[in-house]
């Protein structure tokens, strides 16, 4: 893989493509990618960070032109405002999920831990002899 097929590779990815489309349009192999990526190093990795990161927020902004459209549709028909309304979610759900797993700090879950600690001190008595 040329560094010039690796821009390609990461502006496809950026424009929304998904991976496995973007290496058929430069004729790579996934293994091939790999080989690059541990070859360049973090120049490449980071490219490539930002290439993902750029699709996560392009279908960030595809989940709300569905949203959009949906919402014509439920004004449009009010009487089946429920089905369509769940219609919505689904279709909008697996890009949530998606978006939840690829960037937990932004999008994921919120996870809260407490915990609480307390620790107790045990003095031997001491020995014969000791100060």
């Amino acid at each position: 893989m040329t560094d010039e097929q690796f821009q390609i590779f990461c502006d496809s990815i950026s424009h929304g493509q998904s991976i496995k489309k973007a290496l058929l349009s430069i004729n790579t192999a996934w293994t091939t990618l790999n080989k690059y990526l541990i070859e360049k190093g973090d120049p490449a990795e980071s490219l490539f960070a930002r290439a993902r990161a750029s699709f996560l927020e392009y279908t960030l902004t595809e989940r709300k032109e569905i949203l959009d459209r949906w919402e014509k549709k439920i004004l449009a028909y009010p009487q089946c405002a429920n089905a369509l309304a769940n219609m919505c979610k689904q279709e909008t759900g697996g890009l949530e999920w998606e978006l939840s797993i690829r960037l937990p700090r932004k999008f994921g879950s919120r996870i809260q831990v407490d915990a609480e600690l307390s620790h107790r001190v045990v003095r031997l008595p001491a020995k014969k002899g000791e100060a």
